[in-house]
């Protein structure tokens, strides 16, 4: 896979994520693809690791249903082959709460075929398990 073509990927996959459509961005992995979002798991964490299209689906539609993408640049781009690692800054609004957040992001990502085979994406772990535990109390207090 040539540099161009995973930087047309790379273009493709974050102009698809703004759109805020969970069908649509599932749509760019492969069928046995791997999605992780790095961290420490547990009980109101974000940190997970999904495999193949029915969790990434579902994870793609969580994850759109709580962040809506307001905007992003990228600030990074290193390809390797099929491979890119990308850093990158988002305006994106936590739905729960309608808080609006900018925050950096990194993903690296490997491509098969035209698709995502595996995506790593590292976040601010801290913001989003604040941001979650705010809309956790607030469900509570509405209950």
């Amino acid at each position: 896979m040539d540099r161009t073509t995973v930087q047309a990927l790379v273009d493709h996959i974050y102009s698809v994520r703004k759109m805020n459509n969970a069908a649509l961005a599932a749509e760019l992995f492969a069928h046995d693809a791997v999605f992780e979002l790095a961290g420490a798991a547990g009980p109101g964490r974000i940190a997970t690791r999904v495999d193949a299209a029915e969790g990434i689906r579902s994870l793609m539609k969580s994850l759109v249903e709580a962040w809506e993408w307001i905007d992003h640049e990228i600030l990074d781009l290193v390809i390797d082959g099929n491979r890119a690692a990308v850093r990158y800054r988002t305006r994106q609004r936590f739905i729960p709460t309608n808080q609006i957040v900018e925050t950096d992001l990194f993903d690296l990502v490997t491509f098969r075929e035209g698709k995502v085979a595996h995506m790593i994406e590292f976040c601010d772990t801290a913001l989003a398990t604040d941001l979650i535990h705010v809309a956790m109390n607030l469900a509570a207090k509405s209950a």
